[in-house]
């Protein structure tokens, strides 16, 4: 399901367009709603940062080589009189040494390894919240999942996708968004076997009246009433999911 285009975010891709890899990464940020920008070079870079007002996400590949990564990081660093600039380190696993390179810039978030879409599109829009507040705005940790959920309310059953999960609630794909307020039953598909929870919607992204123009369509919920072993298990994989996206 891909967001509506009204407005889209600027991504600066710091990448050699060349690159198979680059432009296929280009394009899929391009699906999913942002406003891509692919630099070859640091004089590219610099301008771009220069030219665009506003949040920005900066998505700096860790492959380039320690000499270019050190001069992109650099680059940023001369613009960081702007408090709207986050970036997401991305690519293969690093190695130690460049981990800490990333580190000691203040380099937090990171997108490594081969990304499905939900997790993609996750990342950046953290990285945006984090440009626009200076860090997390929701103090719980949230997870970029793609899970088949099953849904249950009134006399509706249906199959849906999660798009992220807490221990407090989730996000979920729908086409036809309840309303807020509406009493849902939630099957997860948690490891160590299924769980239904009761929850409440308590805000919807619908189409054409959309609240978070960069989240999919559908719902937040709450959970009710959970129980705790069901809530040490979705911890579980809240931690697992987030130990691969933070530095």
């Amino acid at each position: 399901m891909l967001p509506e285009r009204s407005h889209r975010d600027p991504v600066v891709l710091r990448e050699d367009p060349l690159a198979p890899w680059a432009t296929g990464l280009a394009g899929r940020l391009d699906r999913l709603g942002f406003e891509v920008a692919l630099v070859p070079d640091e004089a590219e870079l610099r301008g771009q940062l220069a030219r665009c007002e506003g949040p920005q996400a900066v998505l700096l590949n860790v492959g380039l080589g320690a000499h270019e990564l050190g001069d992109s990081l650099a680059t940023v660093a001369d613009a960081s009189h702007r408090q709207d600039l986050t970036v997401l380190a991305i690519g293969d696993e690093p190695s130690p040494p460049t981990r800490e390179q990333l580190r000691r810039a203040g380099v937090t978030l990171s997108a490594f390894g081969s990304l499905d879409d939900p997790m993609l599109r996750f990342q950046v829009n953290r990285a945006f919240l984090a440009a626009r507040h200076a860090g997390p705005a929701r103090r719980e940790r949230r997870a970029p999942l793609d899970w088949a959920v099953g849904v249950h309310f009134g006399t509706h059953h249906l199959t849906t996708r999660l798009y992220s999960l807490s221990r407090r609630g989730a996000f979920l794909e729908m086409v036809r968004p309840p309303t807020d307020g509406t009493e849902l039953e939630l099957d997860l598909p948690l490891p160590q076997g299924p769980a239904r929870v009761g929850s409440q919607v308590v805000h919807s992204n619908p189409p054409g009246h959309r609240r978070w123009r960069r989240a999919p369509i559908g719902v937040g919920i709450r959970f009710e009433a959970l129980r705790d072993e069901t809530a040490a298990r979705i911890d579980a994989v809240v931690t697992e999911r987030c130990a691969a996206m933070l530095l």
